[in-house]
């Protein structure tokens, strides 16, 4: 959230106003953005004549103990949903307040890596493979290099998310 314009600098914006400053000049006298200059006046000509903050919304949805909560039932299950999770510990709270405790928690929702399944050509060629070398002995295989490289590619149709921090 970006930080509150004080209480001193609305009332020289609006005053700016009512002198019919434009708000170019405004923002440069002022030193804030267009952005929060309009909504100052703005708020103050459809609101009544308000110079304060708007109300914000009441006391925090959950306690920390149902933060826990929360945090607890996607540890356990990583790929669970918002809403997963809210039926899993009945909390009467929106989604959205759900992914928020998340992200205070340091919790992010990213699409997870999906490991390519094995094809029923390449089941049959390993098959084959471990059949020809069963009789093999440790010093045949001694002779063999391996290597740990492999060539994989990600598939994108099937985009599931995942909570990590």
């Amino acid at each position: 959230m970006p930080p509150r314009v004080p209480h001193s600098a609305r009332l020289e914006i609006i005053k700016y106003c009512s002198e019919g400053v434009p708000q170019r000049e405004m923002c440069r006298r002022a030193e804030r953005s267009m952005t929060a200059v309009n909504c100052i006046i703005q708020a103050y000509r459809q609101d009544n004549d308000r110079f304060d903050d708007a109300p914000r919304p009441g006391p925090r949805s959950t306690s920390e103990e149902h933060d826990l909560l929360i945090i607890a039932a996607i540890t356990d299950d990583p790929f669970g949903t918002a809403g997963e999770i809210r039926e899993n510990v009945s909390l009467d709270i929106s989604e959205a307040t759900i992914i928020r405790r998340l992200n205070e928690a340091g919790l992010n929702g990213c699409i997870g890596a999906q490991k390519p399944f094995i094809t029923e050509g390449q089941r049959v060629q390993r098959l084959a493979f471990a059949r020809a070398h069963e009789a093999w002995s440790v010093d045949d295989w001694a002779e063999v290099v391996f290597s740990d490289e492999s060539t994989f590619s990600s598939r994108w149709d099937q985009q599931r998310r995942v909570w990590r921090p």
